[in-house]
C-alpha cells in the first residue's frame, strides 16, 4: 500500500518549489493530496508534473477571506484538520507559516502517526517589517514572530532554504535541537544534453530577471555603477532587464533615470518571458545580476535566479547578502559586491566581463548543477532525514 502525503499551499497548481516536491514524492510512489486555498487559471509547471492525470487529488480550503495568507483563519484551519483526518496521511508539508495555524497540540497528539513538516521558505516577519514601516511594521512583525515560533515548536521537521536562514531563525527564537533540512531552490538535474547548448560564443553584457520593486531590489546602485564604468571606459556592452508585469509602474522612472545618467543606450527593459523561453534567453549573456537590498528580509535567502543563471553558463554578480555570498564564494560561480557601493559594484562588474572566458564560467556553472546544486541531491538528503522518526 502506497504512503500518503498532503501538501498545504495557498494556490493550485502550486509554485515551482512545491511542484518539485510533489514530483519527487510521486516518483517514490506516494499518493499525493493538495489542500489549496484557491485555483489558478493556468498551470505554470505542467512540464514538471501533470496535475490532470489523476495522480494528485486537490481539495479546496477556501474561507470567508479572499486572501490565503491570513494566520488563524479558523474556518480554513478547521477545513484543513477535517481533510487531514479523512486522508490520514503519513506526512504533511505545509508551505510556510501563514497556513501553519491549523496545527495545535491537541490535533497533533490525536494524529500521532502523521509527521508534520513546515517548509519555511521566507522570513515573513522581516519581510513585513521592511514593507510596513514604523509602529505597524513592528506590530505585525511581532505577531508573525509569535506564529513562527509557535510553528517551530509544533512541527516535527522544518525545511529551510539556506543554512543562514536556519541559524538566524533558531537563534532569534532561542530554539535548540530543531530537526531540520536545507533544501535550496535548485533546478531539476539535467538528464540529457547538459553541455550541448552551453556555448562560450557570442555572449555579451549582463541580464537581470525578476521584480524591480525599489523596496526590494537596489537597481539605483547598478545604474550608478554602469554610469561610472562608462565614464571610466569600462567594458559593459549592455544591461537587459526582464521585469514582471506587476512592476511596470517602475519602468518609466528607471528609463528616465538611465537617460539622465547617459546610459539609456546600454539599459533595456523587457517584459518577463515564459519559463519555457527563459533558458534560451539567458544563454546570450555573460553576467546574471542579483541586486538585493541589504536587510533581514532577504539576507538569508538564496533566490532561484542564481541557479537559473549558472545552469545556463552565466557568471553571477550579486550584492553581499550573507546567504548568497556563501554559495557564490563556495562554488566560485561569480563575484559579490558591497551592497549600496556603486564604485565597488562597477569594479566587480568590469572584472567579471574581463574574466568571463578565462575562468570558464560558461561551463563551470552547468557542471556544478549536474554534480551537486540540483533538486535530486537536496531532496534525497531531506527524504532520508524525515524517514528517521
Amino acid at each position: 500500500m502506497s504512503k500518503k502525503i498532503v501538501f498545504i499551499v495557498p494556490f493550485y497548481p502550486p509554485n515551482i518549489r512545491v511542484t518539485k516536491f510533489i514530483r519527487s514524492f510521486i516518483e517514490r510512489e506516494f499518493k499525493v493530496y493538495v489542500l489549496s486555498y484557491n485555483l489558478r487559471k493556468f498551470n505554470l509547471y505542467n512540464s514538471i508534473v501533470n496535475f490532470e492525470d489523476g495522480n494528485i487529488i486537490n481539495y479546496l480550503i477556501n474561507s470567508i477571506f479572499n486572501y490565503p495568507n491570513i494566520p488563524f483563519d479558523f474556518l480554513r484551519d478547521r477545513k484543513i484538520r477535517s481533510y487531514v483526518e479523512k486522508i490520514n496521511p503519513d506526512y504533511i508539508i505545509c508551505r510556510d507559516v501563514f497556513l501553519s495555524t491549523f496545527l495545535n497540540l491537541r490535533f497533533k497528539i490525536k494524529n500521532n502517526n502523521t509527521k508534520f513538516i513546515l517548509d519555511l521558505c521566507d522570513n515573513y516577519p522581516e519581510v513585513v517589517e521592511s514593507t510596513y514601516k514604523g509602529f505597524v511594521g513592528r506590530f505585525l512583525g511581532a505577531f508573525l514572530n509569535f506564529i513562527e515560533k509557535r510553528s517551530l515548536k509544533l512541527f516535527d521537521h522544518v525545511i529551510f532554504v539556506s543554512e543562514h536562514s536556519f541559524k538566524y531563525v533558531s537563534h532569534k527564537h532561542l530554539i535548540k535541537n530543531l530537526k531540520y533540512s536545507i533544501v535550496y531552490n535548485v533546478p531539476l538535474k539535467p538528464k540529457f544534453g547538459l553541455f550541448s547548448d552551453i556555448s562560450d560564443k557570442d555572449r555579451y553584457g549582463m541580464v537581470y530577471i525578476g521584480t524591480i520593486d525599489k523596496d526590494i531590489r537596489d537597481l539605483d546602485t547598478i545604474f550608478k555603477a554602469i554610469k561610472y564604468l562608462k565614464d571610466k571606459g569600462g567594458s559593459l556592452e549592455n544591461f537587459d532587464i526582464y521585469y514582471f508585469e506587476s512592476d511596470k509602474s517602475f519602468v518609466e522612472t528607471y528609463r528616465k533615470l538611465c537617460i539622465n545618467y547617459g546610459i539609456g543606450e546600454i539599459v533595456n527593459f523587457y517584459k518577463a518571458v515564459k519559463r519555457s523561453e527563459l533558458d534560451a534567453i539567458l544563454k546570450k549573456y555573460k553576467i546574471g545580476l542579483v541586486p538585493h537590498r541589504r536587510n533581514k528580509a532577504v539576507d538569508f535567502t538564496i533566490p532561484n535566479k542564481i541557479f537559473d543563471y549558472i545552469s545556463n553558463g552565466l557568471a553571477v554578480l550579486a550584492s553581499n547578502n550573507p546567504a548568497m555570498m556563501d554559495i557564490i564564494n563556495k562554488y566560485d560561480i561569480g563575484i559579490v559586491y558591497e551592497g549600496g557601493n556603486y564604485i565597488d559594484c562597477a569594479f566587480k562588474m568590469n572584472k567579471l566581463m574581463i574574466e568571463y572566458y578565462t575562468k570558464e564560467y560558461f561551463i563551470k556553472g552547468p557542471i556544478i548543477i549536474q554534480k551537486e546544486l540540483n533538486w535530486e541531491y537536496f531532496f534525497e538528503n531531506f527524504y532520508n532525514s524525515i524517514l528517521k522518526r
